[in-house]
Order: structure tokens, then C-alpha cells, then sequence
């Protein structure tokens, strides 16, 4: 299970988005960092619903499931 690596996958790719929206890259760095701080969390939470069915969750990059029951 690589939890952190996906994370880091995450967070690079929402850096790449965040320098293709107009404006993004003329903020001080600081600005940047704190913006894409606060928005991996909500980049992650929004990936969720495709991990998830009505049985459980998808883990390890589909090499797991996490029942429900499990998650209860």
C-alpha cells in the first residue's frame, strides 16, 4: 500500500493544473503554496466518489478493496 505516493501523484498534478489557470504563476510563491495546500484536500476527497461503489472502496491503486462492513 502506497498511500503517500499517490498523494505525491496528486499533489504534482494538481500543481500542473494550477499553473495552466491565468494569474496563478504571477502570485507571490508563498500564496501559491498555501493555495495548493488547503486544495489538494479537496483534489483528494473529489477522486474519492470513482474509488467507491456500494459494496466499499478501491485502495492501493485498485489493488485492494476495503469492504464496507470494514469501514463501519
Amino acid at each position: 500500500l502506497n498511500v503517500r505516493g499517490g498523494s505525491v501523484e496528486t499533489v504534482r498534478e494538481l500543481t500542473e493544473f494550477a499553473k495552466c489557470i491565468p494569474g496563478f504563476v504571477d502570485l507571490f510563491l508563498n500564496d501559491q503554496v498555501t493555495l495548493l495546500k488547503y486544495g489538494v484536500h479537496e483534489a483528494i476527497f473529489a477522486m474519492l466518489p470513482s474509488l467507491m461503489n456500494k459494496d466499499g472502496l478501491l485502495v492501493a491503486n485498485g489493488k485492494g478493496f476495503v469492504t464496507r462492513e470494514f469501514l463501519s
